[in-house]
C-alpha cells in the first residue's frame, strides 16, 4: 500500500531483489536516462543469478553515453552475494559401512529439489557444495585430511601430516597423472597417485566433514565432526557454478561485496572495477572459477581471494590494461601441480612480425599469495610488478 506504483529504488519503496533493481535500470537507460546509477544493497544473503549483455550499451549506442553503474554493499552492512541455499530437511542418522567391515554413524536426507527451485525461482538438480554452520564440508575423497579451510592445519611450508599440505595427489579433473600408484614423481616427494576418482563418491565417505550426494536417489550423505551440532536449518548447499556473467558492459563497480560460493565473468566488459571485497569457495572440482575476458582498464583493487580449489581463482585473458592493487590471495588450491594462479594472460593485440601487435601492460601492486599450492601469479607482457610477497 505504501508504494501503489511498485518499487522505485527509494528507502521507502526499495527493490526486493538485485535482479529487479538491474532490469528496472537497464530498461531506464534503453529509454535514454544515461545519468550514471549508484545502487545500494542492503545487508543480507542474496541467492540470485545476475546475468546481462548489453547492460549500459549497445552496439548501436554512442559510447560516449555509457554510464556508470556502481552495485555496492550498503556502508557498514554485510551483503554477500550467495552461491548457496539453505537446505531445511529432515535428517536421519544411519549406519554405513567402510571397506573394512567396520560401521560409522552418518546422517542423511532426501534432498527436495522442487522445493528449492520454487524458492530460487531457478530449476536446480545438482549440489556443488556443502555447509555446516557456514563452514566449509568436504567431498568424500579416496584420501584422507584435515579440514584445508582450518588456518591452523600447517601451511606449504610447515607440511603438517594428515593435511592437504601434506600432499593429496593431483586433480582428478585437470591433471592426468604421469606416475604409477606409490612411485617417486621425484626425489624429495612421493605422491600417492590415486588415478581417477569422482569427489563426492559415496564409496569414500569414510572421515569427518566429508560429504556424498547421490543424484539417482537424491539423497545427500554426511558425516559430521565431533564439533558439529546435527545437521538441520544450519546446513546451506551450493546450487550453482555460476551466478554473476556481464558481457558488453562497460564502467561497471562493485564495491562492498563477498561472493560466496559462486564464480563470475565478465566477457568484453572494459573500466571494470571490483573494490573492498572478498571471493570465498568461488570454485571447486569440476567447476569454473572467476573468469575475465577481452576488455580493458579493469582493476581489482583491496580484494580477498580465498578458499578457491582447482578452478581459476581470477584469470584475465586478452584484457588490456588490467590493474591489481592491494589483494591477497590465500588458502587456494590444494592439489600437487597447481597453475591456477592470479593471471591477466595474453594482453596485447595483433600479431609479432607484421607491425600490428600492440601490449595493454599490466599492473600488479601490493599483491600477497599466501598458503596456497599455486605458483604466484601470471602478470604477462609488459607489467609492472612491485610490493609483492610470494
Amino acid at each position: 500500500d505504501d508504494c501503489p506504483d511498485g518499487p522505485d529504488g527509494s528507502l521507502k519503496c526499495p527493490y526486493p531483489t538485485i535482479r529487479s533493481a538491474m532490469d528496472d535500470l537497464h530498461k531506464r537507460i534503453k529509454n535514454g536516462q544515461y545519468g550514471g546509477y549508484h545502487l545500494y544493497i542492503r545487508e543480507g544473503r542474496y541467492t540470485e543469478v545476475l546475468n546481462k549483455w548489453h547492460l549500459n550499451r549497445d552496439n548501436h549506442m554512442d559510447m560516449s553515453k555509457v554510464c556508470p553503474i556502481v552495485f555496492e554493499g550498503y556502508p557498514n552492512e554485510k551483503v554477500i552475494l550467495d552461491g548457496t541455499v539453505a537446505l531445511n530437511s529432515n535428517w536421519q542418522q544411519a549406519s554405513h559401512q567402510l571397506d573394512n567391515g567396520t560401521s560409522i554413524s552418518i546422517y542423511k536426507t532426501v534432498v527436495d529439489f522442487d522445493n528449492i527451485s520454487r524458492e530460487i525461482r531457478t530449476p536446480i538438480s545438482s549440489i556443488y557444495q556443502l555447509f555446516v554452520n557456514d563452514r566449509y564440508m568436504i567431498p568424500a575423497m579416496p584420501m584422507n585430511f584435515k579440514n584445508p579451510t582450518d588456518n591452523t592445519t600447517g601451511n606449504p611450508k610447515n607440511r603438517e601430516p594428515g593435511t592437504v599440505w601434506a600432499g593429496i595427489g593431483k586433480s582428478p579433473f585437470n591433471t592426468v597423472s604421469d606416475i604409477e600408484a606409490g612411485g617417486d614423481e621425484d626425489e624429495d616427494a612421493t605422491i600417492p597417485d590415486y588415478g581417477s576418482y569422482v569427489p563426492g563418491d559415496l564409496a569414500n565417505l569414510d572421515n569427518n566433514e566429508e560429504w556424498s550426494f547421490n543424484a539417482a536417489t537424491k539423497t545427500l550423505y554426511l558425516y559430521p565432526s565431533d564439533n558439529n551440532t546435527t545437521p538441520s536449518s544450519n546446513v546451506r548447499v551450493r546450487v550453482r557454478d555460476r551466478f554473476l556473467y556481464f558481457a558488453y558492459s562497460d564502467n561497471i563497480e562493485f564495491k562492498n561485496i563477498h561472493f560466496f560460493a559462486g564464480s563470475v565473468r565478465f566477457f568484453e566488459s572494459s573500466y571494470l572495477t571490483i573494490e573492498d571485497s572478498r571471493f570465498s569457495f568461488s570454485g571447486e572440482m569440476g567447476l569454473h572459477g572467476n573468469k575475465v575476458t577481452f576488455g580493458s582498464h579493469t582493476l581489482v583493487r583491496n580484494t580477498i581471494f580465498e578458499y578457491i580449489n582447482d578452478s581459476a581463482i581470477w584469470s584475465q585473458n586478452r584484457t588490456m590494461f588490467p590493474t591489481m592493487e592491494n589483494v591477497l590471495f590465500r588458502y587456494n588450491d590444494w592439489f600437487k601441480g597447481s597453475y591456477l594462479y592470479g593471471a591477466t594472460n595474453r594482453n596485447y593485440r595483433g600479431a609479432r612480425g607484421d607491425g600490428t601487435f600492440k601490449p595493454g601492460g599490466s599492473v600488479w601492486r601490493y599483491v600477497t599469495v599466501e598458503n596456497s599450492s599455486t605458483a604466484g601469479i601470471y602478470p604477462a607482457i609488459e607489467s609492472l610488478v612491485e610490493y609483492g610477497r610470494f
